[in-house]
């Protein structure tokens, strides 16, 4: 599914977030990413859906090398993920409905499909009072569990989710874990990036991944 082989990244001649990757992570695998803030946890994710190019390296994601995927290719590898962004990346302008439905009218889903996978996902994630609510008028909290709708709208086969819990509070982590889980049961591959470990005691099948100083220094499973 994911191949990092000999991957580097900098975004400076001679400083390194990320140095010398060799991993994989194979199909339908639960992957916790742990680490605190800065050590290249959001890097990792970027390089995956091609926000960033490695400075060397190589890496496979899906059948696609990253590194030279043209352009015009790009879409059809993203279509295959949903992401969690940690800054959200919500149209703050349409409505939480809307911000959800964006992906499935994007990928030409029928109205009746898309209307009942909202109505799905904003029950189970406590939305369903806010759907024509605009994403500007809403909390922070709100807005991540928009985001975490929003990427799991369309069942990706990749779900990479960006420290998705860090707004919310205890019981809301655990839905959103367990939203994850049932989509993994699916057969998706789901990575979560976070500097929360303890999320990784809701999966105890989980893979556990810990980076820091540039590497992936210990995997603890």
């Amino acid at each position: 599914m994911i191949q990092f082989i000999h991957v580097y990244k900098a975004y400076s001649p001679g400083y390194y977030v990320l140095m010398d990757l060799n991993l994989h992570i194979r199909k339908g695998e639960f992957v916790f990413l742990i680490g605190p803030s800065g050590v290249g946890k959001t890097t990792f994710l970027k390089l995956i859906y091609r926000e960033e190019l490695p400075t060397k390296g190589e890496i496979l994601v899906s059948g696609f090398n990253v590194r030279v995927l043209p352009n015009h290719r790009l879409p059809l590898l993203r279509r295959k993920i949903g992401i969690v962004f940690q800054d959200f990346k919500l149209l703050p302008y349409l409505s939480v409905f809307d911000n959800i439905a964006l992906v499935l009218q994007i990928l030409g889903y029928p109205y009746t499909y898309i209307k009942q996978r909202v109505c799905e996902l904003s029950e189970q994630l406590d939305l369903k009072e806010k759907l024509k609510t605009k994403v500007s008028n809403l909390s922070t909290g709100e807005k991540q569990r928009v985001a975490i709708a929003r990427a799991l709208a369309h069942q990706p086969p990749l779900l990479l989710a960006d420290e998705p819990t860090s707004n919310l509070d205890a019981k809301r982590s655990i839905q959103t874990i367990d939203l994850f889980k049932e989509l993994n049961k699916l057969g998706s591959t789901v990575i979560v990036a976070t500097h929360n470990r303890d999320l990784a005691n809701f999966v105890p099948s989980a893979r556990m991944l810990e980076i820091g100083k540039g590497k992936i220094k210990a995997k603890i499973s």
